[in-house]
């Protein structure tokens, strides 16, 4: 009996113990599905993070890699357009250098040019003399016709008064003084005396003053009678008295006008060589016009080549700092881009 109350107490303790631990895990199991709600409740944020989180890293990977291909076209672009412009600067520099020596070229052409513009001055101003020369010449010349104008004068009235003689003697066998070989010389025949030398001159006073002593000497031999003689006028015709007193200065009047006509025949020569002269002058001094023009015209095409070569220089020192402007912003691109890399790799590192 005794051992049936204990089998019996230990039963009843059992089942109680039982009862316990099956509340026990009663409450475990709420206290469990309490947890895991919990669990679920905590977690179902996290999911939604990461997955939020994988969608900003994918539009990320996205983004950068939209950027890095705009930025990888962008440094293509920019390699290009260095590329061209370290090629327009090789032209350019070329141009300039051709231009350089266009210029050098043209500034020797200039100078070659300023020179024979000075020869062409030197030459005008030697011209200038030369046709001052001339003119001084010409009124020599017209002076010298003038003088000879008025020897001829005095010979006509030599003449007349020997011809006046002959008559008064009534055709007497004394010779006649050959007729004049040439007319009196004209106003245009004075204006073609031009060029006469010193030597001429000499030779035309003199005969000028043997002109003046014969028509003195024939005056005084028309007005007075010669000493010893008692002879008027007309005895002074007498064929007696023509080969005594009127034979010298017949003679001497003939070789003077002989003289005469030489000298005239002479200063026209001279005239037309002078005329010929003054002609080529005038020729070489138009020439010489125009060719000043070719050259003042030159030197505007100098001065539009200068202006030119300036340009391109000025031209060739933009390009020069366009490129070191390019030259920068591709290192600023770089730098960035390597920023932006590191960046990217830190963000996915603290993602991660």
């Amino acid at each position: 009996m005794v051992v049936e109350e204990e089998a019996r107490d230990r039963e009843v303790a059992s089942l109680t113990q039982i009862r316990a631990l099956q509340a026990q895990a009663r409450g475990a199991e709420a206290h469990r599905s309490e947890l895991g709600a919990e669990i679920q409740l905590h977690t179902l944020p996290l999911l939604q993070q990461i997955e939020d989180m994988r969608a900003q890293k994918a539009e990320l990977r996205q983004t950068w890699a939209r950027t890095e291909s705009d930025w990888a076209a962008r440094l293509r672009t920019l390699a290009k357009d260095a590329e061209s412009l370290s090629v327009q600067l090789e032209a350019r520099a070329a141009d300039v250098a051709s231009a350089r020596k266009d210029a050098d070229a043209e500034a020797r052409r200039r100078e070659e040019v300023q020179a024979d513009v000075a020869r062409l001055q030197e030459q005008l101003l030697v011209e200038a003399k030369m046709r001052a020369d001339l003119k001084l010449q010409l009124e020599d010349a017209h002076d010298s016709v003038r003088r000879l104008t008025g020897k001829l004068d005095a010979l006509a009235s030599l003449r007349a008064a020997w011809s006046e003689g002959n008559a008064a003697r009534g055709g007497s066998a004394s010779p006649m003084p050959p007729s004049r070989g040439s007319p009196m010389p004209h106003d245009s025949n004075i204006a073609a005396a031009a060029a006469l030398s010193p030597g001429l001159r000499e030779r035309a006073g003199m005969s000028h003053g043997r002109t003046q002593s014969i028509s003195s000497v024939s005056s005084t031999d028309s007005r007075h009678p010669r000493r010893g003689s008692g002879a008027d006028v007309s005895s002074a015709f007498s064929p007696n008295g023509a080969g005594s007193s009127d034979h010298g200065p017949t003679a001497s009047a003939l070789s003077s006008t002989k003289m005469l006509s030489a000298q005239i025949t002479s200063l026209r020569a001279q005239l037309q060589s002078a005329l010929r002269q003054k002609n080529e002058y005038s020729a070489s001094l138009v020439e010489m016009s125009l060719e000043l023009d070719k050259l003042r015209s030159g030197s505007a095409q100098h001065s539009d080549l200068a202006a030119e070569l300036q340009e391109l220089q000025r031209r060739h020192e933009t390009a020069l700092e366009m490129l070191g402007e390019k030259t920068e912003q591709v290192a600023e691109l770089q730098a960035d881009i390597v920023e932006i890399k590191s960046a990217y790799r830190q963000q996915l590192q603290s993602l991660l």
